[in-house]
């Protein structure tokens, strides 16, 4: 009998490598033949492709998802300010649009908590995607396309309901299935044997966001120009297509139950943590009554939070493309169709161009040759990327100022590639890392929690803290529309603001401290993960105790 300590391959997707593997791995399953055992002793089988075998049905939602999403919040600012129409609009200043966005992006990211709750200790993640869509996401949907729409809902235009709908329904919708559908594809994947492909699905999965961005940030600001009502009524049908092609893949599915009395338990402990500043007194072998591994845990997810708040300063730069990108691009010359809508294609396609050769050249190249990327330097690289994105944008601001005072001329929109560009090359290096960062520290009873923390720092956080610059830095945006009131304004001082922030980011990633505390933690995590999948699966085909006595000692945090 094999050591319980020995290793075996971590990216099993072959049958050859299934030749290999002991008995205790194997199901009966010849479309499922890798299998990995609960602590409950739920038995779930897993595919040798799981990409293409049930995760392709997750990546196809979030891809049609992103598609409504994205081709709401790319027209989103110019409906609210005026652009597509004078005579039916909201009526709302700059300032006013970009705090508008601002809040319904940061419910978006913030709302996720509430989803990840309830998907790790009452509905799952499967239902918990379907039932957000259905209850929340779908009537937030319908309810903006009826906005749209001169006066359908009154003779007045509908603020009220454009609330409702861009600001309660929509993004509470979107945040609840959010939280989960990035974790409910990363688990079609073997915890152990399979664990090294999901670095590549998380890559995968960030594309497929921008895939879906992409078109749907062409054909609604297109559409938008023509009939706004009819741009966003092919949101709503994107969805409900989406949630079909998700119910398709049902049986396919590796769905683990949630676990209830792990949610109550992680709160119990937050709780006891927040007031009495003690959790390791909590634990069994200290006199507490949480065993020791659940305790330790609760500690990892705790872990999330620092490494997630790692990327904050990119993800305020990110933030900029729906509020000071949008405002540059509305006074700059249009080229055909291409209007400010359109230009937020260009984060789509250097997201696809990015991730195809990071994913597929660059990351693979460093791995043969041994070389390690930190996680750290890999925000630090994605965060270079949004400081060179805004120093792009404060050169065209400059621009803008200098020609429409030389010549009363305004400069040509496509100038916008460069900053639109460099913040998706900075996705790569920073999102789909901390995706696949945020699911490999948690623990497997709280991947969806871990999932919420890791969207509120992405967007959450942030665009609190643009509402926060934006009404601290009213006085620089104009108040009103057009090249004019732009040129007498002063966005310049708070892009200088925001290049502030990107430095400080760049800094505080690239402190070897910093880099070498996180790499110990990924790599205990990582580390955890497998040997317990490891030790349960085995225990359970042949019966060893001693080794269930391993796990619960298992060592979790550094």
């Amino acid at each position: 009998m094999k050591d319980v300590e020995e290793e075996y391959p971590k990216n099993v997707s072959t049958e050859e490598q299934l030749k290999q593997l002991p008995k205790y791995f194997l199901s009966e399953d010849p479309n499922r033949p890798l299998q990995n055992v609960e602590e409950d002793g739920t038995i779930h089988k897993y595919s040798l492709h799981p990409m293409t075998y049930s995760a392709m049905f997750i990546l196809l939602i979030e891809g049609l998802e992103r598609f409504a999403y994205y081709g709401l919040t790319y027209t989103q600012y110019p409906y609210l300010t005026g652009e597509y129409s004078k005579t039916w609009w909201p009526g709302f200043s700059s300032v006013e649009a970009s705090t508008f966005t601002s809040a319904s992006v940061a419910i978006t990211y913030t709302s996720p908590f509430l989803g990840g709750m309830l998907a790790d200790g009452l509905l799952g993640d499967y239902w918990e995607i379907v039932l957000g869509i259905m209850l929340l996401y779908l009537p937030g949907l319908i309810i903006i396309a009826l906005t749209a729409f001169p006066y359908l809902l009154g003779d007045e235009f509908p603020t009220s309901s454009l609330y409702a709908g861009f600001v309660v329904l929509m993004p509470l919708g979107a945040g609840a299935i959010k939280s989960v559908v990035n974790v409910f594809g990363a688990k079609q994947f073997h915890p152990y044997l399979q664990q090294t492909l999901v670095e590549k699905y998380y890559i995968n999965f960030y594309m497929c966001i921008n895939v879906g961005a992409l078109f749907g940030g062409v054909i609604i600001p297109l559409i938008a120009q023509i009939n706004l009502g009819i741009a966003y009524v092919i949101p709503c049908c994107f969805l409900c297509l989406g949630l079909m092609v998700f119910l398709a893949g049902t049986r396919r599915y590796v769905r683990p139950k949630p676990e209830k009395t792990a949610l109550c338990q992680t709160l119990a402990i937050t709780g006891h943590a927040l007031t009495k500043c003690n959790i390791k007194k909590l634990k069994e072998s200290n006199g507490g009554k949480y065993e020791d591994e659940f305790v330790d845990g609760v500690l990892s997810l705790y872990m999330v939070f620092p490494v997630t708040a790692m990327i904050v300063p990119f993800a305020i730069a990110y933030n900029q493309m729906y509020t000071v990108f949008n405002t540059q691009g509305l006074v700059m010359q249009h080229v055909g169709f291409i209007d400010a809508s359109m230009m937020n294609n260009a984060d789509a396609i250097s997201v696809l161009v990015s991730g195809f050769v990071i994913g597929n050249f660059l990351y693979p190249w460093l791995e043969k040759r041994g070389i390690s990327f930190p996680l750290t330097y890999k925000f630090a690289v994605g965060t270079f990327c949004g400081l060179v994105s805004l120093l792009s944008a404060i050169i065209i601001d400059y621009r803008i100022h200098s020609k429409y005072n030389a010549s009363g001329e305004k400069v040509n929109i496509l100038w916008q590639v460069f900053p639109y560009a460099f913040i998706g090359a900075g996705e790569i290096f920073t999102f789909s890392t901390v995706y696949d960062a945020a699911f490999t520290i948690a623990p497997k009873e709280q991947k969806g929690l871990a999932s919420a923390i890791n969207l509120f720092f992405i967007g959450g956080l942030p665009n609190f803290i643009c509402m926060g610059l934006y009404e601290a830095c009213a006085s620089w945006f104009a108040e009103d529309s057009g090249v004019e009131a732009y040129v007498n304004s002063k966005v310049y001082n708070y892009l200088w603001v925001l290049i502030g922030i990107s430095i400080f980011g760049i800094f505080i990633n690239m402190i070897p401290a910093v880099k070498n505390y996180f790499e110990r933690l990924a790599d205990k995590s990582k580390d955890s993960t497998a040997n317990e999948s490891l030790l349960l699966t085995k225990s359970s085909i042949i019966g060893m105790s001693d080794i269930l006595d391993g796990v619960k000692t298992a060592e979790i945090l550094p």
